[in-house]
């Protein structure tokens, strides 16, 4: 036998070792489950992971990671070189001194391993067909999906060993951003828990939805906003601010070769973090439905588009009139009539060109679950391989439920494109998306939100929130994944002024809102002053919530490192700030003044007060 065949059989024997007790690990039951869930992240207790995976088995064990060296071993026709990249830099950053690439299975292990590769390659050959049976899972392939993934962290001859199977190349870059977050930094060490995972996602398309008044994120926002996206596993970027006058004002206009080679930066970052980049246009302005002239213009927009990549495209007729202009009124009896004649116009000649291309269509009625005149003409003329958006019940929805996205599949004929109006308003809301039914998923096409136009950084705290309902709605909770957002956001040493910040900027048009520790601390104060009980201690507590007010803008200067984020919310931290001195201030008023005999003429004092203190910011905000 000469020595090559000698070498492969050896690897060939060592990799097979390697996946049977690897993956007997894997789908077997573990012998230690302490957890289906996560714990606040502490050294040596299992990390808050989000979006929180679908089933997280951790063992008993605590495991060193080598600091001199690490080897990567993947195989290069199921891993993205890009990955593979990623994977390294990871490393590197943690402060690992050396760390070997290699795409072949080393014969032995003297160091931590991290192995990437899809899970369909557990399929061991035919002799093997007896362990097989034990090894591969081919309902845990199935529910992978090209998404889904399996990651192990265990010991094998000695050394650590990290395992990523993806369902898909897709599965195996969501594999590497869960690891991230399961390595502790314990001063001069790497910690990191056994642990199994089984993950997949619910709703096949989740992600984001450029689609606000306010100006257009800036190139820079827009490659930060993807990047963030694949860190959260979110994947779909639908551009389509109505900012941008190319959009809708100016729509037949072309893209200048500046904004152009923009457009290809993004598409790629796009494509790097496993994100479909799609595109709207809005021809509501200046058009005319029934001229071939007008159709012309929208392709060769199109086409442009379609030229840096882009294959997934919609056309938005939102927020505007049942209007017609007089050439189409002779051609047309409704403005239904007419955006379903253009718009499968354009399906016709995208799918001549590729029948890859994917359409949407957002209607003028696009909330609600009623039909409407329109509706009825749209669920009868737009053709069926064209997608229809939806924002829920209302334009920005309370509650979404299962019930009513039935609802509305049955007036336009088909599942919703599910566009979620939240965060997205005039002001800072950043509490945790709420009331979305578990089983939504089951009843829309894709999950996709609006985000805070004028906040592009701070969207990223409520769209934390947002990925992790998409991707695991079943066992999403709300408040569990505020804590774990604003942690992972903002680090541990920033996060207890983070979210004292957070929590007073949670207002939006959905009505999420709940009572800060500030407000809770308030009406304890009040309702011990009004009922004439000693307020001495809840006045202290109170004054000392006031004073982390004042404090919290040179706090999360000094801990927080994230510029883009402190400038957006710059001044809003000076609005907190006076809030805390105005607050303290009323405090030492009540502190050494008698309160009122009666109930009554206390409960005036607070009524005073609060006025006091809401009028004052109100102004000094207004002013600046």
């Amino acid at each position: 036998m000469r020595r090559g065949e000698m070498l492969n059989k050896k690897y060939s024997y060592f990799w097979f070792v390697f996946l049977i007790f690897g993956i007997l690990y894997l789908v077997l039951p573990s012998v230690s489950l302490l957890s289906m869930g996560v714990v606040e992240a502490t050294p040596l207790q299992p990390p808050s992971l989000i979006p929180l995976p679908k089933e997280v088995y951790w063992g008993e064990g605590t495991f060193e990671i080598d600091r001199d060296c690490v080897t990567i071993a993947y195989y290069p026709q199921e891993v993205d070189p890009q990955v593979v990249s990623l994977a390294k830099d990871f490393l590197l950053r943690l402060g690992i001194r050396k760390v070997e690439v290699v795409t072949h299975i080393p014969s032995s292990l003297d160091s931590t391993a991290l192995f990437l590769g899809f899970y369909s390659s557990l399929k061991l050959p035919p002799g093997y067909g007896k362990i097989a049976s034990l090894t591969f899972n081919a309902n845990i392939e199935k529910k992978l999906g090209e998404e889904g993934y399996l990651l192990s962290v265990r010991k094998f001859e000695g050394q650590v060993v990290l395992s990523l199977f993806g369902g898909g190349k897709a599965g195996v870059f969501y594999a590497l951003q869960t690891l991230k977050q399961v390595v502790v930094k314990e001063k001069d060490s790497l910690k990191i828990r056994e642990v199994k995972i089984i993950d997949y996602p619910s709703f096949k398309a989740r992600g984001v939805v450029e689609g606000s008044y306010s100006p257009p994120y800036s190139h820079q926002e827009r490659l930060r906003m993807i990047k963030f996206m694949g860190e959260n596993k979110l994947n779909f970027y639908l551009y389509g601010p109505k900012g941008d006058p190319l959009i809708r004002d100016a729509w037949r206009k072309l893209y200048s070769p500046k904004q152009v080679e923009e457009f290809k930066e993004e598409i790629e970052e796009a494509r790097k973090n496993f994100v479909t980049f799609g595109y709207v246009i809005s021809p509501v302005k200046a058009v005319t439905y029934s001229s071939d002239k007008s159709f012309e213009k929208l392709c060769r927009k199109l086409d442009q588009m379609y030229d840096l990549g882009i294959r997934y495209f919609a056309v938005f007729f939102d927020d505007i009139p049942y209007l017609l202009s007089s050439e189409d009124a002779q051609h047309f009896s409704s403005c239904a009539l007419a955006h379903a004649y253009i718009t499968n116009k354009l399906y016709a000649y995208l799918k001549e060109k590729d029948k890859e291309v994917r359409l949407a269509f957002c209607p003028i009625d696009y909330s609600g679950i009623k039909p409407t005149p329109y509706l009825k003409i749209i669920k009868e003329e737009l053709n069926k391989g064209i997608l229809i958006g939806w924002t829920g019940p209302d334009i920005c929805s309370k509650e979404i439920t299962s019930e009513q996205a039935k609802a509305i599949a049955k007036v336009i004929g088909q599942a919703p494109n599910l566009g979620d109006n939240y965060p997205v308003a005039g002001t800072l809301g950043l509490g945790p998306l709420r009331n979305r039914s578990k089983d939504l998923y089951k009843y829309v096409e894709s999950f996709l939100s609006n985000p805070l136009g004028r906040f592009p950084s701070a969207s990223e705290i409520p769209l934390m929130t947002i990925a992790d309902y998409a991707w695991n709605p079943e066992n999403y909770r709300p408040d569990r994944s505020y804590q774990t957002a604003l942690m992972h956001f903002g680090g541990q040493e920033a996060y207890p002024y983070l979210r004292l910040f957070a929590e007073q900027f949670q207002t939006s048009p959905c009505g999420f809102e709940k009572p800060s520790e500030l407000s809770l601390l308030k009406e304890k104060f009040w309702e011990d002053y009004i009922k004439g009980r000693d307020f001495k201690e809840s006045l202290l507590a109170l004054r000392k919530e006031f004073k982390r007010c004042q404090e919290a803008k040179e706090e999360l200067g000094k801990s927080l490192k994230r510029e883009p984020f402190l400038e957006e919310i710059s001044s809003y931290l000076d609005k907190l700030k006076d809030y805390g001195e105005l607050g303290e201030f009323s405090l030492n008023l009540l502190e050494v003044l008698e309160p009122p005999k009666t109930e009554a003429e206390r409960e005036k004092i607070k009524t005073i007060t609060d006025s006091f203190l809401q009028s004052r910011i109100k102004l000094k905000f207004v002013l600046e």
